[in-house]
């Protein structure tokens, strides 16, 4: 009950009540962590999900106004025109027929000066804007037109019907205003527009045809009447617009958090192990296709469970999330990328990388994580450090599953850890050695 009073003061709780996956999701995200600021053993804190997820920052800060910061609004257009795209075009050419057989109807019952002029209207402004904005939306992939195109579609219709209908009276005649009506009801639920604008094309339509009415032969009473009902259509119409774009919106959210928790390991922040293999996967893809080679590298933190053993497992997570910044650290380029294989072990992947650059990055990922100076009792030298297994995969063999190529670079790591660890290993000159 509480909960229902809030929301009757602060409308935009009303949506979160009826959405069951934002409340969830709003109850898991109430603990939130420090976001690491370094790759050393102090602070490698568990990261702040909403560090790493603009999507859930977005969900935490909320959208009362239906809008996202730039990047994730411009995602969540294009995705809510693909939820509404089929339905968008059903509508357009069904809006077409039906103002067709308005312009028909006239011609057929109306006086001859008024069906001139609705017919005109009908058929030239709004069936033609109908068609253009339906010809646009289905062969145009631009999204920043096709909303163009939805709005002076939207225009045209609301518009021209209230023209046709000012000007029918003017003639002498009689246009009935609730078509208006309809168009509202059909521009907030069909056509796939967001909220705001389509509100406030409404609004500012009714306004000017409310005003035009007066220069008819319409009494005060007659005017206030109908602009009552447009003024009511335009509200409710926006109460429900607004809230099934609200639920929409946190739906998008709600995909988008679950595919970034999907692909993130959440002890380290780094990809997780599916999304490191769909990672080897494009690049290999896209290595065979360029005739590029691709680097590949196992990474194993050495004697990983003794540490555990002696420091205890807060201790070795954090250790982990070191490891993994410090690697990070290493492979920069937009295409590299680091991700927790299991355990406390990591794959990363270069793309582009050659067999002298994958033997300096094997070095340079050693030197970074005994640099980060951590206490090992059992540890090579007294400190953390890792066995690394590399393996530049050249273009004739990128078409090589990955299991098999994966299984090169896990001999060359188990070749570094039977040379004494704290090295790395390359699976190439294993290869050439045997």
């Amino acid at each position: 009950m509480p909960v229902l009073l809030s929301a009757c003061n602060q409308p935009w709780k009303i949506c979160q009540i009826l959405d069951p996956a934002s409340r969830i999701l709003e109850a898991n995200n109430k603990n939130t962590s420090i976001v690491p600021r370094d790759t050393s053993i102090e602070h490698a804190h568990p990261p702040d999900e909403a560090a790493l997820s603009p999507h859930l920052r977005q969900h935490r800060r909320g959208y009362r106004w239906l809008r996202f910061e730039r990047a994730l609004e411009e995602d969540f257009r294009n995705w809510y025109w693909q939820l509404n795209a089929q339905r968008a075009r059903f509508s357009l050419l069904a809006g077409a027929l039906m103002f067709g057989l308005f312009a028909l109807r006239d011609a057929m019952f109306a006086p001859a000066e008024v069906a001139d002029w609705t017919v005109r209207i009908r058929l030239y402004v709004i069936v033609t804007s109908i068609i253009g904005a339906y010809l646009v939306v289905r062969f145009v992939d631009s999204q920043r037109l096709r909303e163009a195109a939805l709005l002076g579609a939207s225009i045209a219709s609301l518009a021209g019907m209230g023209i046709a209908n000012v000007g029918a009276l003017l003639l002498g005649g009689a246009l009935p205003y609730e078509g208006m009506i309809l168009i509202i009801f059909f521009l907030y639920f069909l056509l796939g527009m967001r909220t705001w604008r389509t509100f406030w094309v409404c609004l500012l339509v009714c306004v000017f045809v409310q005003v035009s009415w007066r220069l008819t032969e319409l009494g005060p009473n007659d005017i206030q009447f109908r602009g009552y009902y447009l003024f009511s259509a335009v509200a409710i119409g926006g109460i429900g617009s607004y809230a099934l774009e609200y639920q929409a919106r946190g739906h998008f959210l709600t995909l988008r958090i679950a595919q970034f928790r999907g692909n993130t390991d959440v002890l380290t922040g780094r990809p997780s192990r599916r999304a490191i293999l769909e990672h080897l996967s494009r690049a290999l893809r896209l290595a065979a296709r360029e005739q590029t080679p691709v680097g590949l590298f196992l990474i194993d933190v050495d004697y990983f469970k003794k540490y555990n053993d002696t420091y205890n497992h807060i201790e070795g997570d954090r250790c982990l999330r070191a490891v993994a910044g410090a690697c990070a650290g290493v492979l920069r380029r937009p295409l590299d990328a680091v991700g927790r294989f299991g355990g406390e072990e990591f794959l990363a992947v270069a793309p582009g990388a050659t067999p002298a650059h994958v033997a300096a990055l094997g070095q340079r990922l050693c030197a970074a994580v005994s640099d980060l100076d951590i206490a090992h009792e059992h540890g090579v030298n007294g400190k953390v450090s890792i066995s690394v297994g590399g393996y530049s995969v050249p273009a004739a063999q990128a078409g090589e599953s990955t299991t098999t190529l994966l299984r090169r670079a896990d001999e060359a790591l188990y070749a570094a850890k039977h040379a004494g660890r704290n090295q790395f290993r390359d699976a190439g000159a294993t290869q050439d050695a045997r």
